[in-house]
């Protein structure tokens, strides 16, 4: 999964300090919000082809707020 983000999105390398003071590489989610790389991992890491349907199953309630992302994303032609 973080293959094909990098190969999907822009990288900014130690764009993110965790909480352990680690600078982490992010990704730019939808031109202007920058997300972890391993943020997304942990919490939508599924088997590709990526699709709508299999990110949004990941959070049911959408908790963590991304599926205006995952619906631009798809609209985008980034996932099916």
């Amino acid at each position: 999964m973080e293959q094909w983000i990098r190969d999907n999105f822009e990288i900014i390398e130690n764009g993110w300090k965790n909480k352990n003071y680690i600078n982490e590489d992010t990704f730019e989610v939808n031109g202007k919000t920058l997300a972890p790389i391993s943020f997304f991992v942990n919490n939508f890491s599924v088997e590709l082809p990526v699709t709508l349907e299999k990110l949004k199953a990941k959070d049911l309630d959408d908790k963590l707020g991304w599926y205006n992302h995952f619906k631009d994303w798809k609209a985008r032609g980034i996932i099916e």
